[in-house]
């Protein structure tokens, strides 16, 4: 309810305040997950053992994240102007930063989960995608904690 009272004030919280939390427990749980494993790596199912990229850009499109990404794009836009941004050309520059921020953080988390996914299959089984691998990591170092935490 205080996001839809207060909609100009849901990039500052979300930008100062939950972003750094959840990337914190994230960046604790990648930690943990790196120093004690939960098992060897194991290989591929068999739909990724041959072009995983295209295999993984695929499935990213099934999640919706790219009509998803126009409206954020919107959202971040908006936020953008009201913060100072006049000209198309100052937009574009922090869009651009904000971008290679965005694509180098997500970069190391998907790599941080594909490792996590891959060690874990044999205490875990295979999971569907990188939300349960999340879930189901965060359980097994943190307990009921976990899923807390991860929010």
């Amino acid at each position: 309810m205080f996001f839809s009272l207060n909609p100009a004030k849901i990039v500052d919280i979300v930008g100062k305040i939950l972003t750094p939390i959840k990337l914190t427990f994230i960046g604790i749980l990648v930690i943990v997950a790196f120093i004690h494993p939960i098992g060897e790596m194991q290989a591929p199912v068999e739909a990724y053992t041959s072009h995983a990229f295209f295999k993984g850009f695929q499935e990213g499109y099934l999640t919706m994240d790219t009509l998803a990404s126009f409206v954020f794009g919107i959202i971040i836009i908006n936020a953008i102007k009201e913060k100072g941004a006049k000209t198309k050309t100052q937009i574009m520059v922090v869009c651009a930063k904000a971008t290679i921020i965005a694509a180098s953080i997500l970069a190391i988390i998907y790599t941080a989960l594909s490792y996590m996914g891959a060690s874990s299959v044999a205490k875990l089984g295979h999971l569907e995608n990188g939300g349960e691998v999340l879930a189901k990591v965060s359980n097994y170092y943190f307990g009921s904690y976990g899923g807390v935490l991860l929010g």
